[in-house]
Formats: C-alpha cells, sequence, structure tokens
C-alpha cells in the first residue's frame, strides 16, 4: 500500500486535481490510498466564514459561503463539464444550513470553527473521486476522519489505537466495494481532520446544529501531511509520499537562493527540525509515524513527478557530518530581565520558562543564565505580551523586592538554522565567517550536533540565508554529489568510507 498525500496548491484547480487523480491512476497496483488538502486557499476562507458566523453578519456568511461555492463548480465542471454534480450541491446546502445556525447563535467556540473549517477536505473528496472516474478509474470517496483524537479543538493529539480501528474499518469497506468494479479502485480519504472518538460532550463542544460533525477536530494548519502519516502508520502502508509543488525538500527557499537544490536524502531528525525553523515543505510532526512504524516517507512534486523527490532515513552515512539546508524563520521575540540580583534568585530560569509556557507562548530558544549574563528566551512574537503578563504575575515577589529591575521585550527579530547531521565545529566557524562577512551580529546563537542556530534581526534574515548557503551548503553540497557517484555494491552505498545498506524503498515513478 502507498498513501499519496496532495496539499492545496496540487488540488487548486480542476485541471489539477486531473493531474492528481492520473498520479493515483499509474501506481494503482500499489493500492495507493490518496490524502487530500481542501483546495488552495478554501481553509483560510472557512476560517474567515466562521469568524463571521461568530459575529453573527449573516450577509458576510451568505458572501463569501457563495464565492466558496462558485469556486468549487469551477473546478467542478473542469473536472466533468457534463456531469452530475448534485452530491457537491446538497453538501452545499447541508454547510449552508449550518452557517446560518452558526450565525443566529453567534458562536465563536473552537468547536464550532473546528466544525466550519474541515469542509474543505470533505468538499474536495468529492472532487478528486470525480476526476479518478474521469481519467479511467474508480473513486472511492470517504467523507468521514480516519484520525481519532483528542477533544483539543484546534490542534487535536491522535489516538494511535483508535486512529488504527477508523481507518481498517474505512479501508475494509472499500475493499469489500472494489471487488465489484471493473476498474482499477482508488482510495480517497480527507486529510487535516480527525474526530473525537468517545469524549462526552460537555458545555464547550460542538453546538446542536453541527449534528453529524459534533465532534470534528482538526490536526493544526498544515496538518494534512501529518494525517498523511498518521494514516499510513494505521494501515501498515509501506511508504507514503507528500506531494507538493516543488521537487522536494531544499537545500535553501529556491525563491530566495538561486543556486538552493533538492535534498536527494535526509535524516528525519534534520527534515522535522528544517519544518520547526522556517521550511515549509514538510509538516513538523509528519515525521515521527514514519520513524516509528518504519515506512518510506518521501516529498516529491505534483507538477514533476518523474523527480525522485527527497527520501527520508532514520540515518544516512552519506549525509553523516554535513550541513544540508538552511532555513529562517521571523516574527520573533526576545525575553530579557534585568537586575542585579538575578543570580540570586532560586530556578529563576525554569520558572521563566514555566511563565511563558503558561501563556501559551511558544519558546523558541533559550539561553540559561551564566555568569555575567541574564536568562534570554526566544518566543514566537503573537504570545509576547501574554508572556510578559505571566512573567509578571510568577515573579511579583522578585519585584517588588527589587531583586528584578525589569523586564523587556526585543521585537523585529528572526532564527536562522543551519541543519546538518553530527556536525563538526569546523562548520561552525564557516557559519560564523559568513554571518561576518555580512556584518551580521547574532544577538544569541546555539551550536549543537544537528543545527547552528542564530537570532539576528529580521531585517537580515534574506542576507543571512543567501550567505550562510553560499559559504557552508554548497561546499557540503559538492562533497554529497562526490559520495553518490561513488558505485553501489550489493545494495550498499560506499559513503565517507564507511558503508550503510540501504533500507529497502519503493523506487519513484514516472
Amino acid at each position: 500500500m502507498l498513501v499519496l498525500k496532495f496539499g492545496g496548491t496540487s488540488v487548486g484547480s480542476g485541471e489539477r486535481i486531473l493531474r492528481v487523480a492520473e498520479i493515483a491512476l499509474g501506481l494503482h497496483a500499489r493500492e495507493p490510498v490518496v490524502v487530500t488538502s481542501a483546495l488552495a486557499g478554501v481553509t483560510d476562507a472557512l476560517l474567515a466564514l466562521a469568524t463571521a458566523a461568530a459575529q453573527g453578519d449573516r450577509a458576510e456568511c451568505d458572501a463569501r459561503l457563495a464565492a466558496i461555492e462558485q469556486r468549487h463548480f469551477d473546478a467542478a465542471h473542469s473536472i466533468d463539464p457534463g456531469g452530475d454534480w448534485a452530491a457537491l450541491r446538497d453538501r452545499f446546502v447541508a454547510l449552508g444550513d449550518a452557517i446560518a445556525t452558526a450565525c443566529d447563535a453567534q458562536d465563536g467556540s473552537l468547536a464550532m470553527r473546528d466544525g466550519i473549517i474541515g469542509w474543505g477536505e470533505l468538499l474536495a473528496v468529492l472532487l478528486v473521486e470525480r476526476a479518478i472516474n474521469r481519467v479511467g478509474g474508480s473513486g472511492y470517496a470517504w467523507d468521514e476522519p480516519l484520525i481519532a483524537t483528542d477533544d483539543h479543538y484546534g490542534e487535536a493529539t491522535p489516538d494511535a489505537a483508535k486512529t488504527r480501528t477508523l481507518a481498517t474499518t474505512a479501508w475494509e469497506a472499500f475493499q469489500a466495494w472494489r471487488g465489484s468494479q471493473p476498474l482499477p479502485g482508488i482510495f480517497v480519504a480527507p486529510g487535516f481532520i480527525g474526530q473525537a472518538v468517545g469524549y462526552p460532550l460537555t458545555a464547550q463542544r460542538a453546538p446542536d446544529f453541527l449534528e453529524h460533525w459534533i465532534n470534528s477536530t482538526t490536526l493544526g494548519r498544515g496538518g494534512s501531511d501529518y494525517s498523511a502519516s498518521l494514516i499510513a502508520a494505521a494501515l501498515d502502508a509501506e511508504a507514503c509520499w507528500i506531494y507538493t509543488d516543488v521537487d522536494g525538500v531544499f537545500t535553501a527557499d529556491p525563491r530566495l537562493v538561486a543556486g538552493a537544490q533538492p535534498l536527494p536524502i535526509i535524516s528525519y531528525a534534520a527534515a522535522g527540525r528544517l519544518a520547526l525553523c522556517g521550511a515549509k515543505v514538510l509538516h513538523p510532526r509528519s515525521v515521527a509515524p514514519a520513524a516509528q512504524a518504519g515506512f518510506e516517507l518521501r516529498v516529491k512534486n505534483t507538477f514533476h513527478p518523474e523527480h525522485e523527490g527527497t527520501l527520508l532515513v532514520a540515518a544516512s552515512d552519506a549525509t553523516h557530518g554535513l550541513p544540508l539546508a538552511v532555513a529562517g524563520r521571523r516574527k520573533l521575540a526576545m525575553i530579557v530581565l534585568d537586575g542585579p540580583s538575578l543570580p540570586t534568585i532560586p530556578n529563576l530560569f525554569g520558572r521563566l520558562c514555566t511563565a511563558i509556557s503558561a501563556a501559551g507562548a511558544e519558546i523558541v530558544l533559550a539561553a540559561q543564565p551564566v555568569p555575567g549574563h541574564d536568562p534570554r528566551i526566544v518566543i514566537d512574537a503573537v504570545g509576547a505580551d501574554a508572556a510578559q503578563q505571566h512573567i509578571q504575575q510568577e515573579f511579583a515577589h522578585e519585584i517588588a523586592r527589587g531583586q528584578i529591575a525589569g523586564q523587556r521585550t526585543i521585537d523585529g527579530l528572526a532564527l536562522c538554522t543551519v541543519v546538518g547531521d553530527t556536525l563538526a565545529s569546523t562548520w561552525g566557524t564557516l557559519a560564523q565567517r559568513a554571518l561576518a562577512s555580512e556584518k551580521i551580529t547574532p544577538r544569541l546563537h546555539s551550536a549543537a550536533p544537528e543545527a547552528l542556530t542564530y537570532i539576528i534581526a529580521a531585517t537580515d534574515l534574506d542576507r543571512a540565508i543567501v550567505r550562510l548557503h553560499r559559504d557552508v551548503i554548497e561546499p557540503a553540497l559538492r562533497e554529497l554529489a562526490q559520495q553518490r557517484a561513488r558505485p553501489y555494491a550489493n545494495g550498499q552505498w560506499a559513503a565517507g568510507g564507511r558503508t550503510q545498506q540501504r533500507r529497502r524503498t519503493i523506487p519513484p515513478q514516472h
């Protein structure tokens, strides 16, 4: 079995959805499971619709829903101009009824929002199913979530055991149906959405008007990649291929760095760190199910399917010791405490991190205090105000006594990270020289075997990425290319004087 996940850009129009169908049909011998995102931009449109409903703005809701409906019917008529789209129309009638009731209730709960924004995938499965039929297959759209979760709306946590039950039940139903079909059957499932299986209803849960979707949750923005990986684990798939609009995991953002290249191979750890540090190709949590279950995970290009893409593996001798990519992340802020008596405060650093976490702010990088230096913690700027309030509450006694003279937030910062695999210190020296040549002085930095991380001014980020790629990544790429040119022998790959038995993988299809 092969799980194929297609993102919003891959299913952004009727023409693109037909391309997706052709890719899936070409792999029918491997029992593909297609996991689809909502059409590009539709999740954002549904989020705006949910916001308007919470405000009771019926006119705004009607206008936004009409635009979403038109978008889908434009795609539908491109896929099958003369086809019967009654099922799609019925689905919009149901969505319209739910939105109308939400407007009247002015319900702004996270449960209601999840119940609305998850419709994007439920609409997309119908389009993908019909596209498969149009290119010579038999599509089978499963219009319920396959991921079992808790009831943490907005970013639910999956339950692996219950997900396996949901997924295998759906697959068995498909298998029974497929036996009666004369054409190759292809299973189509929604990504991103889950259902809170086994959780009792409470006052905070979805309102009655969402009846069928009363347990509907989402995995957080970008969660379609994660859902595909979870489904692959639940169905014991051999591989999960994440299709996007680029040729794999790149060494840098190709829109910024002219010499950026797709990596042929990268470790799970390095790929996950890249995603956390700003790379947009893969959801950060997608690698964990693959690493645990052992199936192949690959990133490929919907619009260039013959390219091999990037293979993710547990470890690779070929990349050992090399920096592989550079990524950046903006909209960060640094929390700084001032005061001559900071070293006398018990458990200062631990309490500071706890207060920031309690505020719901994401800690990106933290530096423990050492003699002569105050603690500095870098967070997502969105949570800075809430973090400062929680810090004031946590350290009210120390502030009153003058042990903490003040607290500051330094805005306008960015994270710049060189990600690699067991990096030697010489690469850190090269990176420091590269930044110095651009007259960029990091406010904070961290060196670890898997990453070199720098906190810099956001205005310097683009220059830093371009220079680090030129001076650090490109020399490493040349070394990697030399290693890949060495011959294979009995399934082994000579790499840097060592050999590694290659994992059995499914070769990419053209």
